[in-house]
């Protein structure tokens, strides 16, 4: 099982949903209270948007639902 606390297995996770979405974005809001976001541009012109807890939430969510 990967350790999502561990900064390197992030990187790699990161690394992975870039590959797969090359259009993410990735925002670390100021205010803590709705999380990490992500949006990213489809190939038919629509965005999708993601809120999570934490990043590695955010990640494997995205990595779940990439094109």
């Amino acid at each position: 099982m990967p350790d999502l606390d561990d900064p390197a297995t992030l990187g790699c996770l990161l690394a992975l949903v870039r590959e797969a979405i090359p259009t993410i974005r990735i925002y670390d809001p100021p205010m803590k209270t709705i999380g990490v976001q992500c949006e990213w541009l489809c190939d038919d012109g629509t965005t999708w948007w993601k809120s999570r807890d934490t990043l590695a939430e955010l990640l494997v969510s995205a990595l779940e639902d990439a094109p």
